[in-house]
């Protein structure tokens, strides 16, 4: 269950490290270099190969599920050895079931979108380092993965993205393109500290790095250090074309009380220059969730449609359509926009509570397969979906005590908008409102803009 904000700002950052100035020439060789970089001949010093194959193999492997594991564990061999076979990846049983065990060979357990899960194996073959020298190959594909990850919301790619940095993922001070990667992957795994230690010695490498920027100033956004957030923004002036500069100020400016002026911004900035449609879709969701923030549903959700209509596959706008459906009453429209996109786990999220408050004949199926996901995130030791899990608590399953201790926790990590909010609901709802001091204080200082946290914090003292 992938944080959707960290994707889309992940997307724009990796667009304005397309269009960033570089410094100087080495720089821009070593980007023509990244671009154009050629997978090597497979054949060569094969025995080699297979060792280093087998060592990332292992570092996917041990990201994943159990039962995903035994998928792995019986798929490589076969393609190793060249089999024509199918292969297909399970979820783990929930933690109070035994592990399954197929029945046949045949059995398949799970189909995944897009391409085989013989495919996929591949690429995960394809995704190790061909020498452990080669820093531009691992990036590639590193990035690869990451763009992956981005499309599908998928965390598995996370782990084949860390895979494909092979040793210099343990580097403590690994090459420049590797340390803002790392960062990234940290980021989506909301491992925020060591994300930024990894930005700050990014940014003593080369402090013109305007990915490293970009992505230091979401980090810093999401744990609500506007102040520290800003100066990377305007850092970024010059560095990069001025939609992203735009961006990266409205994403703070929205949320701290001048989302009108960032509106006003960032729509003049895509207006005034041509951009490919994913940067669009970018703009346009943040336009969208700015729009909220001013409380105008109407212009909203134009900017979210349009960002659908752009980019059907986009999960970001689906879920953001969704919230402001929901936020509306809008239940049925929410079922049929999100109907056969479950997969996604923050949409499955969305698709239970709609179908809940319309009693759907899906409600009882969806809640055991969203419950399942928890159970399986729980036996990872993943604490990374608490708001998610939170909200499940509190709009599905109607614990407001639980939902209150999971808001708090995640209010410990990140201070956007959406954790500022179900903290407050949940602290009403559990009649614990002395609880949550601190976040009506973080909200009232710093200025927080949105309909929803302003209706709910003149429920609370100050």
């Amino acid at each position: 269950m992938p944080h959707a904000k960290h994707q889309r700002y992940q997307r724009y950052a990796s667009h304005a490290r397309k269009n960033a100035r570089p410094p100087g020439e080495a720089r821009e060789r070593g980007h023509e270099h990244d671009r154009h970089w050629k997978i090597p001949e497979w054949f060569q010093h094969a025995q080699f190969r297979v060792i280093q194959v087998a060592a990332q193999l292992v570092l996917g492997w041990m990201a994943l599920g159990r039962a995903q594991r035994r998928a792995w564990l019986l798929g490589v061999p076969l393609l190793l050895l060249g089999l024509a076979a199918t292969v297909t990846w399970g979820r783990p049983a929930p933690a109070s079931a035994a592990p399954y065990l197929p029945k046949a060979d045949e059995e398949v357990l799970e189909t995944l979108p897009g391409q085989t899960a013989s495919g996929w194996l591949r690429a995960a073959v394809e995704a190790a380092p061909r020498e452990p020298s080669d820093v531009l190959g691992a990036v590639a594909r590193a990035r690869a993965e990451l763009k992956q990850y981005q499309a599908s919301a998928d965390p598995r790619f996370l782990g084949r993205a860390e895979a494909a940095l092979g040793s210099f993922w343990d580097e403590p001070k690994p090459p420049l393109p590797v340390l803002v990667l790392r960062a990234r992957v940290r980021q989506s795994n909301h491992e925020f500290l060591p994300a930024l230690a990894d930005l700050d010695e990014a940014l003593k490498q080369d402090p013109e790095d305007g990915q490293a920027l970009l992505d230091r100033a979401s980090i810093l956004t999401v744990l609500g250090r506007y102040a520290a957030a800003r100066g990377d923004c305007e850092r970024l002036a010059g560095r990069t074309l001025p939609l992203y500069v735009a961006g990266c100020r409205a994403a703070i400016e929205g949320v701290t009380g001048s989302a009108r002026p960032a509106t006003a911004e960032l729509s003049h900035a895509l207006l005034a220059q041509r951009v490919e449609p994913e940067e669009q879709c970018w703009a346009e969701s943040l336009l969208g969730e700015l729009w909220t923030r001013l409380g105008d549903e109407a212009a909203a959700e134009a900017h979210f449609r349009t960002v659908l209509a752009t980019c059907p596959g986009d999960s970001y706008g689906a879920g953001a359509l969704a919230d402001l459906l929901l936020d509306q009453g809008r239940n049925a429209e929410v079922t049929s926009l999100l109907s056969g996109q479950v997969r996604q786990d923050a949409l499955l999220l969305r698709l239970t509570i709609a179908e809940r408050e319309l009693r759907s004949a899906n409600f009882e199926a969806h809640h055991a397969d969203l419950r399942q996901r928890f159970e399986e995130a729980h036996l990872r030791g993943s604490s990374v979906h608490r708001r998610e899990e939170a909200r499940y608590e509190l709009t599905v399953q109607r614990a407001a005590g639980r939902a209150l201790t999971l808001a708090l926790e995640n209010f410990r990590v990140q201070r956007e908008t959406a954790d500022v909010r179900i903290a407050l609901e949940a602290a009403l709802a559990a009649g614990h409102s002395e609880s949550v001091a601190e976040v009506v204080a973080f909200a009232h200082s710093s200025g927080m803009e949105d309909p929803h946290v302003t209706r709910l914090l003149a429920r609370f003292p100050r």
